[in-house]
């Protein structure tokens, strides 16, 4: 019987490639849009990578490969980076503006994590929805328990919204088990100190948007939750938290009080409470001098900060959000970057005898990506890649666990068929330097989104939602603002987040249960057991006494001894 069937479906074949369209050279030959045949132009240079042994550059990063070390000892501290919505269709178009702003070839460019030991993948999804909300992913990676989108640091047994529910649901979080360990913590964010992501650190309630007092009245039992920023200054154990910067000024300022730097803008508390004036007396009851803690709202007062001297420190630069890296230096107030930040705070927390761990967020990618302005996403991911480089510089990998994922991903991509060297943020370019034509015959982008605000202003008439209205023509447009949003293919006054999953890289030790793909909820795990903090502190010794000078020397003790040994029994 198996003879005839084999033939059977040869005459299939056959009949297929005779009269059908599927997989055939026919047609390909009626779809010339998919793999668009060019004459190459011989007479102009050739915009091509020269000068490249692409054998010996294998051979090289293979040889890398084969002598990554596995370093299985506790790590001492954790500083844990997150790029907000920083998917690999961001990471990649990065990569080529890093090229292009330093005048270097592609194949000589990495971003600071790509050099770590160890990289994988994450599933990002939560319980309730495909395509995640920052909310539920942090929590995920922070408390290892997933959870429900929009809710921060609960488990899945809390609907959003329900305040009464979240009583006796809450999820520790990795931050508030290394406190338990007596490691020194900080949180870092370029967005409301409150937002969601950051929040998932020292915070638990039922609804992301609960970050003043004001957001509760009028919730079913709103009055049995504190709000987010009453927890960061007031909750549990968070007065021990040590480094504290970010934006949002308005969630902890009273409503009847005027911001220092934008004299029109007020505070959104309605209980009366400065929490920022509360903090500062929080630092005073533990009887620290002046110089043992600072509050700062700007940069000059950032910057004479002395991390030898101070104790804690809580920096709020912005009564919204912080600004877009391109943006800063048109603040006059003037804020620290993601970087600084970084610095100052392993400055100050290095000085803990148990380690420490620092929660970093790069926040601002993600809210470009929801304004189509791919401009602002890929530059404040140069700004989150320049903060890893820095704590790259100041750690040592023996005893200093980095890790650098993303909550979640974007409508976000790359596309087209542009040359080497094309502009990241033009008009697609084809290898004879010729602008490329749509379906239209008008010029598109390298960059653009599936939804977004974008299809908006790029259609002939300004904020219409017809679908059936044509494209703007781009030909004289200038694509490489920091106002411009990239085209997007549905209107949305919002972009939405991309569902499939994210890269994960890690360096240091235990980098290595970074490898592969795992559940978003795996990390917090993964990071507790390398610190013995959380769920497997019954694993791990007393690690107050590992340090980088005593780790390299772990290995030759335990040598020394076994030849000891095995000395002494053959005697």
């Amino acid at each position: 019987m198996e003879l005839p069937s084999l033939w059977f479906v040869c005459l299939l074949v056959l009949c297929d490639r005779g009269n059908g369209r599927h997989l055939t050279d026919d047609a390909d030959e009626e779809r010339p849009y998919h793999h668009p045949r060019i004459t190459i132009d011989r007479t102009r240079e050739d915009d091509v990578i020269n000068g490249v042994n692409w054998t010996q550059r294998a051979q090289d990063e293979l040889y890398e490969t084969l002598n990554v070390r596995q370093l299985v000892h506790p790590a001492k501290n954790v500083i844990l980076f997150i790029g907000d919505g920083m998917g690999i269709s961001t990471q990649t178009p990065t990569r080529f503006l890093k090229a292009q702003l330093a005048g270097k070839l592609i194949t000589d460019t990495s971003l600071s994590w790509e050099r770590f030991d160890a990289s994988g993948l994450i599933k990002t999804y939560n319980v309730d929805q495909q395509t995640p909300d920052s909310a539920g992913t942090a929590s995920a990676f922070m408390t290892g328990e997933k959870t429900r989108a929009g809710v921060i640091s609960v488990n899945q047994n809390v609907r959003r919204g329900d305040c009464l529910n979240s009583k006796g649901n809450e999820a520790k979080s990795l931050l508030q088990y290394s406190m338990e360990r007596g490691k020194l913590t900080g949180v870092i964010t370029t967005a409301r100190i409150t937002h969601a992501t950051p929040s998932c650190a020292y915070a638990h309630s039922a609804d992301r948007d609960w970050e003043n007092d004001a957001e509760l009245l009028e919730v079913e039992n709103g009055d049995l939750c504190h709000d987010i920023g009453w927890q960061l200054v007031h909750g549990a154990g968070n007065d021990q938290i040590r480094v504290i910067l970010g934006g949002g000024r308005r969630n902890m300022m009273p409503n009847d009080t005027a911001d220092p730097e934008y004299p029109l803008k007020y505070g959104e508390r309605l209980d009366g409470h400065d929490l920022r004036e509360d903090w500062v007396e929080i630092q005073k009851s533990k009887g620290l001098t002046d110089n043992q803690y600072k509050y700062v709202e700007n940069l000059t007062a950032f910057n004479a900060v002395n991390p030898t001297e101070v104790e804690y420190l809580m920096g709020l630069f912005e009564h919204d959000h912080m600004k877009y890296e391109m943006m800063r230096a048109d603040d006059p107030w003037g804020e620290p970057s993601l970087a600084d930040m970084v610095r100052k705070s392993i400055d100050i927390l290095k000085k803990g005898m148990d380690g420490f761990f620092l929660y970093v967020e790069g926040a601002r990618i993600d809210h470009a990506h929801h304004d189509n302005k791919a401009y602002h996403a890929l530059h404040d991911t140069l700004a989150l890649e320049e903060a890893v480089q820095a704590a790259a510089d100041m750690t040592d990998e023996n005893d200093t666990l980095l890790v650098l994922t993303a909550d979640h991903s974007h409508t976000f991509s790359m596309a087209g068929y542009p040359r080497i060297s094309n502009d990241i943020f033009g008009k697609v370019e084809n290898i004879n330097g010729e602008i490329v034509m749509a379906g239209d015959d008008k010029p598109y982008l390298t960059l653009g989104y599936v939804n977004g605000p974008g299809f908006l202003i790029h259609r002939t008439q300004n904020l219409s939602l017809d679908t059936e209205i044509p494209r703007k023509n781009l030909t004289d447009q200038v694509t490489n603002g920091n106002l411009y949003l990239q085209d997007a293919g549905v209107p949305l006054l919002s972009e939405t987040h991309g569902g499939e999953d994210v890269a994960i890289y890690a360096r240091g030790p235990m980098s290595h249960l970074f490898i592969g793909l795992h559940e978003q909820h795996y990390i917090a795990h993964a990071i507790g057991y390398a610190s013995c903090v959380g769920w497997n502190t019954e694993l791990c010794g007393d690690i107050s006494k590992v340090s980088s000078a005593t780790i390299p020397q772990i290995g030759l003790i335990l040598l020394l001894s076994y030849v000891m040994a095995a000395i002494f029994l053959r005697g």
